[in-house]
C-alpha cells in the first residue's frame, strides 16, 4: 500500500538553475528494498503503539479485532484513516477509527522513506 517513491528534491534558493536546483536523494537511492521495509515495519510500529495509547474502548462493547487504512505524510500528520475490515460491532469500529483520529500526530518518517505519503493497514484489537 505504499506510494511510488519520488526521489527528487528542489534545493531551496538554489537560484533555480537545473542543475543546482535539482539532485537525486542519495540516502533514499542507496536503501534497499528490504531496508525500506524494515524502516517502514520500525516506523509502523510506533504508529501502532500511538494508536494503542489513545485506544478507549466503549462500555459494553465486548472485544473484537477492526482492521483500518491510515494514511500518513512525511512529516508524522494524519492524512486519513478508513475502514478495512469491519469487527461487526459498529461501536468497536466508530472506537478504532477515533483511536487513530486521536493519535493524529505521529513521527515523522524516518530519513531515507522518500514518499510524501505512507500507507499503513493495522488492525486494532479490543479486548
Amino acid at each position: 500500500m505504499q506510494s511510488v517513491p519520488s526521489v527528487q528534491q528542489k534545493a531551496a534558493g538554489s537560484g533555480g538553475g537545473k542543475q543546482a536546483g535539482e539532485r537525486r536523494n542519495a540516502q533514499a537511492a542507496t536503501l534497499s528494498k528490504s531496508q525500506r521495509q524494515t524502516l517502514m515495519a520500525q516506523w509502523g510500529a510506533t504508529i501502532r503503539t500511538r494508536i494503542d495509547r489513545a485506544k478507549r474502548p466503549p462500555r459494553g462493547a465486548g472485544s473484537g479485532r477492526v482492521t483500518v487504512a491510515v494514511a500518513v505524510a512525511a512529516d508524522g500528520s494524519l492524512r486519513g484513516v478508513s475502514l478495512i475490515r469491519s469487527s461487526g460491532n459498529s461501536a468497536l469500529d466508530a472506537a478504532a477509527i477515533e483511536a487513530v483520529k486521536r493519535a493524529r500526530k505521529f513521527r515523522p518518517a524516518p530519513k531515507g522513506l522518500p514518499d510524501k505519503t505512507f500507507n499503513f493497514r493495522l488492525p486494532i484489537e479490543f479486548r
